[in-house]
């Protein structure tokens, strides 16, 4: 029996809008870190350390596209400049747009986008990319605080599934 994944989808919160990944990321590294600040005491022996803040949750992943048809170059280069559009603010708004990340059973955040990386390779004899490699860097944004407590419960699924609900 052949089950096809569920697709990482990238919603433009702000706008409505959502991009469907053509293949799946193969790899999503997590970074989380907790800050303590070291305070020095003179004559001392050792810092003493003082929890600061938790950073926000970063990761990455790089997304591919293969040109195929003319409806996947299409479909690659609406890709590219969604995923570029998430860079800059929109007409009307001060800051670039937040993101839904949703990835079922794998991740939910909303997130906001620090950087992209776009790489075009294998080129056919017209010089267009067959194969359209980019890399997104991310950040959760928050606008409450959570506790340990749900990030055991719940981990990264803190998104609601649709930004539009």
């Amino acid at each position: 029996m052949n089950i096809t994944p569920a697709k990482m989808e990238i919603w433009n919160v702000q706008e409505g809008t959502i991009l469907a990944v053509q293949f799946n990321p193969r790899k999503m590294p997590e970074k989380i870190k907790a800050v303590w600040t070291a305070h020095t005491i003179p004559g001392m022996s050792h810092q003493p350390l003082q929890y600061s803040h938790t950073g926000n949750w970063e990761s990455s992943v790089e997304l591919v596209w293969v040109v195929r048809t003319k409806a996947d170059e299409d479909a690659m280069q609406h890709a590219r400049r969604y995923l570029q559009s998430l860079m800059v603010p929109w007409r009307g708004y001060t800051s670039p747009p937040r993101a839904l990340l949703n990835w079922p059973k794998m991740i939910s955040l909303t997130v906001v986008v620090n950087e992209f990386e776009g790489e075009g390779s294998v080129f056919d004899k017209d010089l267009q990319a067959v194969v359209y490699t980019c890399k997104l860097s991310y950040q959760e944004i928050r606008d409450a605080r959570y506790y340990g407590d749900d990030v055991l419960k719940t981990g990264p699924m803190r998104g609601t599934g649709s930004p539009l609900v």
